[in-house]
Parts: C-alpha cells; sequence; structure tokens
C-alpha cells in the first residue's frame, strides 16, 4: 500500500481546550460498529454514562447524544475529553481519533491529508509559505477492494499535476493562475466526452453575477446560523485580492483532497469550478472573521455535507452564472 501526505501533514496536532471552533459542540457524533462493540462491554462507573448518552440514529447507526447547548455528553467544562482523561485517545470512536483527517483510497493507494474545516488545520495550511509538496511511502497493508479505472485514475494524476504546476506558478497571479486551470479543464474534459458550454453575454454576466452566486449559496443545506448570516452578508470584493500565497494553498488543498474523485464519474470541470466557488466564497465573506475562519466556515459547509458537495457539483452544469465564461470574467474583475 502506498500513502501520499501532504508535507505539513504530521504538524498538525488537535489543541483540545485551546480551540476556538471545538469540534465536539455542534457536530454529531457518530459511532463507529467496533467502538460502539467495545463500549457495550465497558463496566464500571463509565457503563451507564456510556449507555445514557448513546442514541441509535434513523440511518441504524449509534452516535453520541449532545446536550442541550449542542455539546458531546464527555466534553467537561474545561472543554476537554472526559473519555480520553479516563481511558486514553485509543477509546475513542474513529471519527474522534481521525478528525480532520481524511482519506481518499483507491485500491493500492491511499491519499491523506487534514481537512480545513478544523481551525488548527486551517492555520498550519494557510502558513505555509513555500509551494506544497506531497511525500508518498509504503506500508504493509492490503489494498482497497474499490471498483475503479485504474488507467483512468493515473490520466487524472497527471492531469493533476499539471494543475498543481498551474496554480503554484508564482510567476503570475493567483486570477490568471485559476483562469488558466478553468481553461486547462475545459480542454481536458472536452478530450475526455465533447463537453463544451453556451457563452453568456458579458452584460448579462456583469448585471447578475453576484446576486446569482449568492442565491446559489443561499440552497446549500445550511449547517448552523454562523453560515446564514455570512452568506446574508456576503459582499462583493476584486477578485484582485486573492493574489496571496494563502489562496494558493486554499486551492492545491481542494484539488488535492476532491479532484481524484473524478475517477467514478469522469467530471473534472465541475470540480475546478468547485475549487474556485470555494475560493471566492472565502473572498467575500465579511471582513469581520478572519482569512482563517472564513475557509474553516466555508470548508464544514461544503466539504463536510455530501448534499452540498452533490448540489454544487450539480449547480456547475445547470447555472448558467457557473459557467466557464462567468468565471473567467469575474475573476477579471
Amino acid at each position: 500500500m502506498f500513502v501520499m501526505i501532504p508535507e505539513y501533514y504530521n504538524k498538525f496536532k488537535c489543541i483540545a481546550s485551546k480551540c476556538s471552533d471545538n469540534c465536539c459542540i455542534g457536530w454529531e457524533i457518530d459511532i463507529d460498529s467496533k467502538t460502539y462493540e467495545k463500549y457495550k462491554n465497558v463496566t464500571g462507573s463509565l457503563a451507564m454514562s456510556l449507555k445514557n448518552n448513546i442514541v441509535l440514529s434513523e440511518d441504524g447507526s449509534y452516535s453520541f447524544k449532545l446536550t442541550e447547548n449542542e455539546r458531546c455528553p464527555f466534553l467537561d467544562e474545561n472543554n476537554l475529553c472526559k473519555l480520553i482523561i479516563e481511558k486514553g485517545e485509543d477509546f475513542l470512536c474513529d471519527i474522534c481519533k481521525e478528525h480532520p483527517r481524511f482519506h481518499n483510497c483507491f485500491g493500492d493507494k491511499r491519499e491523506t491529508g487534514i481537512g480545513i474545516g478544523c481551525i488548527a488545520a486551517a492555520e498550519i495550511i494557510l502558513s505555509q509559505k513555500n509551494k506544497v509538496k506531497y511525500i508518498t511511502y509504503q506500508i504493509n497493508e492490503s489494498e482497497y477492494e474499490i471498483d475503479y479505472d485504474q488507467n483512468f485514475l493515473k490520466y487524472l494524476t497527471k492531469i493533476r499535476n499539471k494543475i498543481f504546476e498551474i496554480l503554484q506558478n508564482r510567476n503570475k497571479n493567483m486570477n490568471r493562475r485559476l483562469i488558466e486551470m478553468l481553461l486547462y479543464g475545459e480542454k481536458i474534459q472536452a478530450e475526455i466526452d465533447g463537453y463544451t458550454e453556451l457563452e453568456i453575454p458579458k452584460k448579462e454576466y456583469k448585471e447578475a453575477f453576484f446576486d446569482n452566486f449568492k442565491r446559489i449559496l443561499e440552497e446549500l443545506i445550511p449547517l448552523n446560523e454562523q453560515w446564514k448570516n455570512a452568506v446574508k452578508n456576503l459582499k462583493f470584493q476584486s477578485t484582485l485580492k486573492i493574489n496571496i500565497t494563502e489562496y494558493e494553498q486554499l486551492a492545491v488543498y481542494f484539488i488535492y483532497r476532491h479532484f481524484l474523485s473524478a475517477v467514478y464519474d469522469r467530471d473534472i470541470i465541475s470540480r475546478i469550478k468547485l475549487t474556485i466557488i470555494f475560493c471566492l466564497t472565502i473572498l467575500w465573506i465579511p471582513d469581520n472573521y478572519s482569512l482563517i475562519e472564513k475557509a474553516c466556515l466555508v470548508s464544514k459547509e461544503i466539504e463536510y455535507c455530501s448534499e452540498n458537495i452533490d448540489l454544487l457539483l450539480d449547480f456547475s452544469y445547470t447555472e448558467k452564472h457557473l459557467s466557464i465564461d462567468c468565471l473567467m470574467n469575474i475573476l477579471t474583475n
């Protein structure tokens, strides 16, 4: 088994009670079946607490029953985990041990990273000043039994490497890099399936783009009130403001995490558009949030809700204001 990680991956460490956006508050915490069986066999004083605070979800899975203020029942008044304090980190369910790490698996290959939906991870990723590199190493694990086209995955990997090269070309400003990524994606998608788009008159774009972009975000499933308020107060700003290293890191991160999933549907252009939507949304969220807070908020709303990812992938085809022509125009303003 070959594992790929970004070079900053091992810098991550949960900051626990120091975290300003605790993942043990406001999130449903699912319990994997193996851990649930372990919890059922616990004895002593902890056994009753576990029994009283685990509920059966509608889909047949188990999760912790959050308190009235949406806190994990095992999060103490100091925002520390009672389970870790009493039993150690190995006692946690998989999601608590793994978050914010993600794993994309393809046969004998696993790509791993840390998600920007975590403040501590976002700080690490956005603080990178150099072009991010990726490290591959081998471990003694069995291949994943996943049905996919191996040759197409190799092809997509080469395409992604080219996209990394485009996004990390610091001889050009970030607007230009995103445009080149979009045009390159259009060319490759056309080679794959003959993809074309109808051009939209620039006048129509200029008059309606931002309002329609905001409407599209409002159609997503809101995960919290903070997201609703941020979208309500979305403010147009010149895309020239994205010409900083942090937006390079955001775009590279998003492509690394999501691009190769096109191996299942052969749709690369939507994932490229999604990367641009990701960056624009972060740019246009009001400035009363820091860039790290913006990135974390947008990541949680988009990346941690599969329904929202699917909606945006669909919108990239059905919404004329997310056409290549419109996105290129907005990136020149």
